[in-house]
Protein backbone atom coordinates (compact mmCIF):
# COMPACT_ATOMS: atom_id res chain seq x y z
CA UNK A 1 0.00 0.00 0.00
CA UNK A 2 1.59 3.72 -1.04
CA UNK A 3 1.00 6.21 1.08
CA UNK A 4 -1.49 9.18 -0.68
CA UNK A 5 0.51 13.12 -1.04
CA UNK A 6 -1.58 15.37 0.43
CA UNK A 7 -0.30 19.04 -0.32
CA UNK A 8 0.82 21.07 2.46
CA UNK A 9 -1.66 22.72 4.73
CA UNK A 10 -2.02 26.66 4.52
CA UNK A 11 -1.79 27.67 8.25
CA UNK A 12 -4.24 30.77 8.87
CA UNK A 13 -3.62 33.42 10.97
CA UNK A 14 -6.70 33.88 13.14
CA UNK A 15 -6.89 37.48 14.88
CA UNK A 16 -9.54 38.50 17.50
CA UNK A 17 -11.99 41.16 15.94
CA UNK A 18 -12.35 45.01 18.07
CA UNK A 19 -13.76 47.48 16.80
CA UNK A 20 -13.74 46.86 13.01
CA UNK A 21 -10.28 45.76 12.87
CA UNK A 22 -7.98 42.00 13.02
CA UNK A 23 -6.13 42.37 16.02
CA UNK A 24 -3.15 40.30 17.39
CA UNK A 25 -3.88 38.88 21.37
CA UNK A 26 -2.29 41.33 23.47
CA UNK A 27 0.23 39.21 24.34
CA UNK A 28 1.29 38.53 21.28
CA UNK A 29 0.92 34.67 21.53
CA UNK A 30 -0.80 32.21 19.24
CA UNK A 31 -1.75 28.81 19.74
CA UNK A 32 -1.51 25.95 17.09
CA UNK A 33 -5.06 24.79 15.92
CA UNK A 34 -4.71 21.24 14.77
CA UNK A 35 -6.77 18.62 13.14
CA UNK A 36 -7.56 15.78 15.29
CA UNK A 37 -7.79 13.18 12.78
CA UNK A 38 -4.45 13.82 10.79
CA UNK A 39 -2.51 15.63 13.50
CA UNK A 40 -1.78 18.39 11.34
CA UNK A 41 -1.68 22.27 12.06
CA UNK A 42 -4.18 24.48 10.16
CA UNK A 43 -4.56 28.01 11.84
CA UNK A 44 -2.62 30.01 14.43
CA UNK A 45 -5.12 31.40 16.98
CA UNK A 46 -4.07 34.39 19.24
CA UNK A 47 -3.89 33.39 23.25
CA UNK A 48 -6.49 36.23 24.58
CA UNK A 49 -6.57 37.62 28.16
CA UNK A 50 -8.13 39.89 30.36
CA UNK A 51 -6.59 43.03 28.32
CA UNK A 52 -8.21 41.72 24.94
CA UNK A 53 -11.74 41.08 26.93
CA UNK A 54 -11.43 44.41 28.10
CA UNK A 55 -10.84 46.48 24.80
CA UNK A 56 -13.94 43.98 23.23
CA UNK A 57 -16.48 44.94 25.77
CA UNK A 58 -15.22 48.73 25.70
CA UNK A 59 -15.43 48.40 22.46
CA UNK A 60 -18.70 46.45 21.69
CA UNK A 61 -20.35 49.42 24.24
CA UNK A 62 -19.33 52.33 22.03
CA UNK A 63 -20.57 50.92 19.36
CA UNK A 64 -24.29 49.83 21.02
CA UNK A 65 -25.42 53.21 21.34
CA UNK A 66 -25.39 53.46 17.71
CA UNK A 67 -27.00 50.13 17.05
CA UNK A 68 -29.52 51.35 19.93
CA UNK A 69 -30.80 53.87 17.96
CA UNK A 70 -30.69 52.47 14.06
CA UNK A 71 -34.13 51.85 13.03
CA UNK A 72 -35.48 48.33 12.17
CA UNK A 73 -34.42 49.26 8.60
CA UNK A 74 -30.73 50.56 8.89
CA UNK A 75 -30.53 47.64 11.21
CA UNK A 76 -32.07 45.31 8.29
CA UNK A 77 -29.59 46.93 6.04
CA UNK A 78 -26.66 46.26 7.90
CA UNK A 79 -27.34 42.57 8.36
CA UNK A 80 -27.76 41.87 4.77
CA UNK A 81 -24.29 43.84 4.01
CA UNK A 82 -23.44 41.35 6.46
CA UNK A 83 -24.66 38.52 4.77
CA UNK A 84 -23.28 39.67 1.17
CA UNK A 85 -19.57 40.08 2.92
CA UNK A 86 -19.64 36.58 5.07
CA UNK A 87 -20.55 34.53 1.25
CA UNK A 88 -18.04 36.91 -0.62
CA UNK A 89 -15.12 36.43 1.39
CA UNK A 90 -16.30 32.61 2.31
CA UNK A 91 -16.17 32.40 -1.84
CA UNK A 92 -13.01 34.10 -1.70
CA UNK A 93 -11.11 31.92 0.50
CA UNK A 94 -12.41 28.86 -1.16
CA UNK A 95 -14.56 27.72 1.48
CA UNK A 96 -18.05 25.92 0.81
CA UNK A 97 -19.25 26.43 4.63
CA UNK A 98 -19.46 29.61 7.11
CA UNK A 99 -20.19 29.34 10.76
CA UNK A 100 -23.26 31.52 11.91
CA UNK A 101 -25.37 31.99 14.69
CA UNK A 102 -28.28 29.78 15.44
CA UNK A 103 -31.62 31.83 14.32
CA UNK A 104 -33.79 29.58 16.50
CA UNK A 105 -31.91 30.96 19.16
CA UNK A 106 -31.85 34.39 19.26
CA UNK A 107 -29.33 36.15 21.60
CA UNK A 108 -27.56 32.79 21.52
CA UNK A 109 -24.60 32.02 19.35
CA UNK A 110 -24.39 28.43 18.40
CA UNK A 111 -21.31 27.67 16.03
CA UNK A 112 -23.07 25.72 13.16
CA UNK A 113 -21.64 24.83 9.89
CA UNK A 114 -23.55 25.45 6.95
CA UNK A 115 -23.15 25.40 3.10
CA UNK A 116 -22.54 29.29 2.55
CA UNK A 117 -25.74 29.87 0.61
CA UNK A 118 -27.47 28.17 3.19
CA UNK A 119 -26.16 30.27 6.26
CA UNK A 120 -26.57 33.45 4.12
CA UNK A 121 -30.14 32.53 3.14
CA UNK A 122 -30.64 32.34 7.31
CA UNK A 123 -29.06 35.51 7.74
CA UNK A 124 -31.02 37.73 5.02
CA UNK A 125 -34.22 36.06 6.67
CA UNK A 126 -33.26 37.17 10.10
CA UNK A 127 -32.51 40.64 8.60
CA UNK A 128 -35.79 40.75 6.59
CA UNK A 129 -37.96 39.79 9.88
CA UNK A 130 -36.59 43.00 11.78
CA UNK A 131 -38.70 44.98 8.79
CA UNK A 132 -41.90 46.04 9.26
Amino acid sequence: MTATAHPPVRVQELANFVGGERVPAASGQASDVTDPSTGEVYAQAPVSGPADVDAALTSAAAAQEGWRDATPAERSLALLRLADEALYRSKQAGRDTCTIADPQAPGFVVRRERDQEGAVVDMKQIAKSGVS
